[in-house]
């Protein structure tokens, strides 16, 4: 209430990047505590979607149930998960029951049964149609915008294709592209740009109806996740390759020894490797990573009017929700704790 909000997309949709090319995996089991909560906020949102402006009947979880699976020691996040009931104890013989294409490993197995694979689509559909109903104008295909700083606060954004827009505040919310609008205008802030690969493979042979929806694992000891639909099979290698620039988005590239990787990794957990078929497509997602693996929220003390939503890195379909709700209230001049906690000036 009280403001008047446009957001400015650089193409003509609004998950063309990170968004559109994620493995859209749901997983609350996030080390860093702060992240953590954030993630667990979205996790809510998505049970009660009302509570956030969208669809009560909105269904944006597939609940396939995930794996995670890791040599490490029990760890805090472990023991707040157990008792609030997100996360149980799980052992290799029920990952076995549940997963029968993945081999057993001697790991410490963990399960989590309201996570899955996040509809992004449907999401981001969805988050535009709640957007411009509550008054929201968006301006799609803006191309590279510039920010307008005079007197050490903002005054407005540039496009080419919109010209200039007047703004007593802006928000950087543009994934890998962010830290560029930051470093624009003296507001740099500690983010690393990267990308990551997913591997689409076919699957082959005669599919048990009886795990159309097999659960997700994630192996955090091996660095790999594995997605399983009745035709195909997605694993990701979990690569953070640097990107000093970015490309031209156009050119998505994936290396051909990270599809090596990925089959590589895929053969060894999997029960019967005969049933990896050919690939049937790769994608590049570009993130911006921190170095403690949280986000940068709220404002920035160095531009007024300047405020943050990046860094979500891997984490975008897991925390977003939360994110955007903390940026917003910092924004309103009511910043929760998890915006203190990310502020951009931890790193100064």
């Amino acid at each position: 209430p009280g403001f008047h909000v446009t957001l400015i997309e650089r193409e003509p949709r609004h998950n063309a990047h990170s968004s559109g090319r994620s493995a859209e995996i749901q997983r609350v089991a996030v080390p860093d505590p702060i992240a953590g909560s954030l993630a667990t906020e979205t996790a809510d949102a998505y049970r009660n979607p009302e509570a956030v402006g969208l669809p009560g009947a909105l269904d944006l979880v597939e609940r396939t149930g995930l794996f995670v699976l890791s040599d490490e020691p029990e760890v805090p996040w472990h023991a707040e998960l157990l008792a609030s009931g997100r996360m149980a104890a799980s052992s290799i013989e029920e990952l076995q029951k549940r997963a029968p294409h993945f081999r057993g490993a001697d790991r410490r197995v963990t399960w989590f049964e309201d996570a899955g694979r996040v509809r992004a689509a449907r999401l981001v559909a969805a988050l535009s149609r709640s957007a411009m109903k509550s008054g929201v104008r968006f301006l799609r295909s803006g191309g590279d915008a510039s920010l307008e700083v005079s007197g050490g606060r903002i005054k407005g954004a540039l496009t080419a294709p919109f010209g200039r827009l007047e703004a007593d505040d802006v928000v950087i919310a543009a994934g890998a592209w962010s830290k560029a609008l930051g470093d624009s205008v003296g507001a740099p802030a500690t983010l690393r740009r990267t990308s990551r690969h997913i591997v689409e493979f076919e699957r082959l042979g005669k599919v048990d109806q009886s795990s159309l929806l097999p659960p997700v694992v994630w192996d955090d000891t091996e660095g790999f996740y594995v997605r399983i639909a009745a035709d195909r099979i997605a694993v990701s290698p979990c690569d953070t390759v640097d990107i000093p620039a970015i490309p031209d988005p156009r050119a998505y590239r994936t290396d051909p020894t990270t599809v090596t990787a990925a089959r590589r990794s895929l053969e060894a957990c999997s029960s019967d490797p005969s049933s990896i078929g050919p690939v049937l497509r790769t994608w590049t997602g570009y993130r911006d990573l921190t170095p403690d693996d949280r986000p940068i929220l709220g404002a920035d003390g160095r531009v007024h009017g300047l405020h943050w939503c990046a860094g979500l890195g891997g984490h975008g379909m897991t925390l977003g929700l939360a994110a955007g709700r903390a940026a917003a209230l910092s924004i309103s001049g009511q910043p929760p704790e998890s915006a203190v906690h990310c502020s951009v000036h931890r790193f100064d």
